[in-house]
């Protein structure tokens, strides 16, 4: 049997060793660990925000998060570490190169064992150790030390696999050359890693280029912006080419206020900055915000800065450089923005706060044993001078494996079983409307360990996870699996003739063993022992089960994958058989997870005044430059696996990222065909497939039946159609304007005005209901009464209003009389004047429709079609 979703995304085998005969030397030397800490510095320019990782096995995979860089490219590590490899990972839009800026292209780089700098030249001679492990590390020095200095360049190792940044602040001239040079190796071999053929032949190769290039250049002045262009073959261009240079005066701080009572303040800053290219290539203006929350900032050649959205008071950092027409970026020009507002941040309440941590502090927590819910209420521990509502977020660090710590209702809930003994800081921030940064407070806890057994969270219970065993998401094998890890044996469910169906694991394929917070398993693969590593990397709200990463150890073909684990099969269900409804996963956004969702919208009518397309809107917490980057690839498929490649990415008026394929050339027939399922995939970018799940959708096309018009019997064509968000309601009624026959097309409430003149009272009655229609001097009342046949009738009393042409029923009232969440709203798609009846298209929102029980979408709902007849009421 092929236990296929323990082995996804494989990677591809390095090139051939590099020839033996450049690498020689002598043995590597290693010492023993201290007890203190050590610095790692990472380094293309000075890297900040960079993940630094460890591999603790010596299996060639960094498994073991340390910590983020500084804003030196530095991280304090212990020396328990300073005999493994380490590596870093450079995300792009995350990682700040201080000498290039923002990172684009997220990057990885190595050292090996024993060094305290991590650089591309290090990098490469980890490269090369994987495709040739009978080398040593001096040996491989030594190989890359011959090769440039062969090409022209004389430069010693210490320099070559240091900090050769550090090095360029020698007093003597020709250090600062031979470091200055070394600097453009490196970034070279950076700016390599994005290219088509990245191997460790390539890298070693553009090296003796680049030298054999620069080696006649001896001043620091003709190399400050000397930048070599690599082909997408990886080989380099034969022209030198130079970065632009900024030669104007830095950025003033431009300060602003936000007036009370403004919903978003827009800034449109005209700045003046002076670039020069000695190769007199055309230059682009870019801008990167190093803010979160401005995704769609930009800038104009002519130096105007627009797209800057914010309601937020705060210090806000953008980064401003030109790019010429091969790639080459100039530094970065920092542009700093300071919003101020006449409202006032929240405050902390010294002696309820230390009231608070007292009464926290007192807790007894006990790894092991279930600790029972207890609440705090958070009153008087913050205040807001002006009177805003306070929000309220809390984190707790290091991560508190089996103990809930959360905030609901201006309360503070700590629930759970630890699963491990020692620290963990609760740290509570409270935030208003008005501010970005809030105050904070930070509550030390004490797990304390009495030696009691705990069982791994994986273990006892059925998980369920969507399987893609397609090699990519470009041609998709979607189906549903099952494991359960139980007194050290492994479940996993039979291969299914239904494979769209949940089945319970049931056939024994393996043991599994536990080492603190990892769970590892053994199976035996034809005839083969394949190993595992499993630990968890944030829990599903609401008890719904992991994001799990599983690790292969001892197999460089094979990647590291992450999958959501479900305690429900149902959720499952709604991702291979999805239904209209937007799907929940985690995201991993600004070093932490944050809930994201996708929906998916299929249109195959041409007689819709368009072309059949396909389309995914996200949610708001993502940009398009953010999903691009999470995403290598974005794939629609059709089920005989014929596949289509998104199209691009564009912001809807929403304000969400919208993917769309506009051209479904490649698929069956060039178009979507009712009643066929379609699969939605991705494919990972290399630096998220150990922090995310793939983007996996499965679903049917109904066709656009909501647009039929005057359709007098009520049948499944008018049944609710479950959705997650508003924009999937705004999007049915569009496609319902193209083919109303109304033209031009009117909104309910003109109609609505025109019919009633100046009656204040009106009826609409439909099918099993009628709405009765009050407006008063108290406000406008309505009344629904539904015919429950020989039950009587049920009458449910809310309010009303108009709103962007639209009629929005709020307010409900509950059995109980109090008010509930529900919101329903009307808007008109067709309507016939003699009659007086016209037909719309409802969404009804209500928690009801959180059959997941996800609880945190901001609304649910069902939509549907209705018919009613106008009645005024005298």
């Amino acid at each position: 049997m092929t236990i296929s979703w323990l082995y996804q995304h494989k990677k591809t085998l390095l090139a051939p060793a590099i020839a033996a005969a450049l690498l020689s030397g002598c043995g590597d030397n290693d010492s023993e660990p201290k007890s203190t800490t050590f610095s790692i510095t990472a380094i293309d320019g000075y890297l900040h925000n960079a993940e630094v990782l460890v591999d603790t096995n010596q299996d060639s995979t960094c498994d073991k998060t340390l910590g983020m860089t500084n804003e030196q490219g530095k991280l304090n590590i212990d020396t328990v570490y300073q005999n493994k490899r380490i590596c870093i990972t450079a995300r792009a839009g995350e990682t700040i190169d201080l000498t290039r800026g923002v990172v684009e292209n997220g990057f990885t780089l190595k050292t090996p064992a024993g060094s305290a700098v991590v650089t591309p030249l290090t990098n490469l001679v980890v490269e090369i150790l994987t495709i040739n492990d009978t080398l040593t590390v001096e040996e491989v020095k030594k190989g890359i030390l011959d090769a440039i200095q062969d090409s022209g360049m004389d430069v010693d190792g210490t320099t070559a696999f240091g900090d050769y940044l550090a090095f360029a602040q020698s007093s003597a001239p020709e250090q600062q050359v031979k470091s200055k040079k070394l600097e453009i190796i490196g970034e070279a071999l950076v700016d390599a890693q994005s290219k088509s053929n990245h191997t460790a032949a390539m890298q070693f190769n553009l090296v003796k280029a680049i030298t054999e290039q620069i080696k006649d250049t001896d001043k620091l002045i003709d190399l400050q912006d000397l930048q070599p262009t690599v082909k997408e073959d990886g080989t380099l261009a034969p022209t030198i080419n130079h970065r632009p240079k900024f030669t104007g005066n830095d950025l003033k701080l431009y300060e602003a206020s936000i007036v009370d009572g403004e919903e978003r303040l827009e800034i449109n800053r005209s700045v003046e900055l002076k670039f020069t290219d000695s190769d007199s290539d055309k230059l682009t203006f870019k801008i990167k915000s190093l803010t979160d929350g401005q995704p769609h900032v930009t800038i104009s050649d002519e130096g105007i800065i627009s797209g800057i959205q914010q309601n937020k008071a705060g210090n806000y950092l953008f980064h401003i450089y030109v790019v010429d027409s091969h790639g080459a970026k100039s530094r970065p020009v920092p542009f700093k923005l300071a919003l101020t507002t006449s409202n006032k941040a929240p405050t902390l309440n010294l002696t309820q706060a230390e009231e608070l941590k007292s009464d926290i502090k007192a807790l007894e927590l006990i790894k092991g044993i279930e600790f029972p819910e207890q609440t705090f209420p958070l009153n008087g521990i913050f205040t807001d001078p002006d009177g805003d509502v306070i929000a309220y977020t809390v984190t707790a660090e290091p991560k508190a494996h089996g103990l809930n710590v959360s905030i609901r209702q201006q309360q503070l809930q700590i629930s759970g079983t630890p699963i491990q003994s020692g620290n963990v800081d609760i740290t509570i921030t409270a935030t208003d409307i008005a501010h970005s940064k809030g105050s904070q407070m930070t509550i030390p806890l004490t797990v304390k360990d009495q030696g009691i057994t705990v069982n791994h969270p994986l273990e006892g219970t059925v998980f369920y996870q969507i399987d893609n065993s397609g090699d990519s998401g470009e041609h998709p094998n979607l189906r549903c699996q099952s494991v359960k890890f139980e007194n050290k044996t492994i479940y996993f469910s039979l291969e299914s003739e239904t494979p769209f169906t949940c089945e319970e694991p049931i056939e024994n394929v393996g043991t599994y063993t536990i080492d603190g917070e990892t769970l590892t398993t053994s199976i035996l693969e034809n005839g083969n022992t394949v190993v595992d590593d499993f630990t968890i990397l944030h829990p599903i709200d609401e008890d719904n089960g992991y994001l799990v990463r599983a690790e292969p150890k001892g197999r460089t073909n094979e990647s590291t994958w992450v999958r959501h684990f479900f305690t429900n099969a149902q959720h499952v269900d709604e991702q291979i058989d999805a239904r209209g409804a937007a799907h929940q996963y985690l995201v991993w956004k600004g070093n932490e997870y944050i809930s994201g969702d996708a929906s998916v919208h299929l249109n195959g009518h041409s007689r819709l005044n368009q072309e059949p397309s396909v389309s995914i809107t996200f949610s708001k917490s993502l940009s398009c430059e953010e999903i691009q980057k999470i995403y290598s690839q974005i794939y629609i498929s059709d089920e005989a696996g014929y596949t289509v490649k998104s199209q691009g990415c564009n912001i809807n008026e929403l304000k969400q990222p919208t993917v769309v394929f506009s051209d479904l050339t490649g698929i069956r027939d060039g178009k979507i065909i009712d009643g066929h399922y379609y699969a939605v995939t991705t494919d990972l970018a290399p630096i998220y497939r150990d922090k995310m799940e793939p983007l996996m959708l499965r679903m049917k096309y109904q066709g656009v039946y909501k647009c039929d018009q005057f359709d007098s019997n009520f049948d499944e064509q008018d049944q609710p159609e479950q959705l997650s968000r508003i924009s999937d309601f705004q999007s049915a009624v569009n496609m319902c304007k193209k083919s109303s026959n109304v033209d031009p097309f009117e909104n309910l409430e003109s109609t609505l005005k025109t019919w009633t003149q100046d009656v204040s009272a009106f009826k609409l009655i439909g099918h099993d209901e009628t709405y009765s229609f009050t407006q008063t001097e108290k406000g406008k009342h309505v009344t629904l009464t539904i015919n429950n046949g020989e039950g009587g009738d049920e009458k449910i009393n809310a309010n009303w209003k108009y709103e962007e042409g639209r009629l929005v029923i709020f307010n409900v009232q509950g059995g109980s009389g109090q008010f509930t969440e529900i919101i329903e709203t009307l808007a008109l798609t067709n309507v016939a004047p003699i009659d007086q009846s016209l037909s719309v298209l409802s969404i009804l929102q209500d928690p009801a429709y959180d059959v997941l029980n996800l609880g945190n979408h901001i609304s649910h709902g069902a939509i549907q079609s209705k018919i009613y007849v106008f009645k005024v009421e005298k």
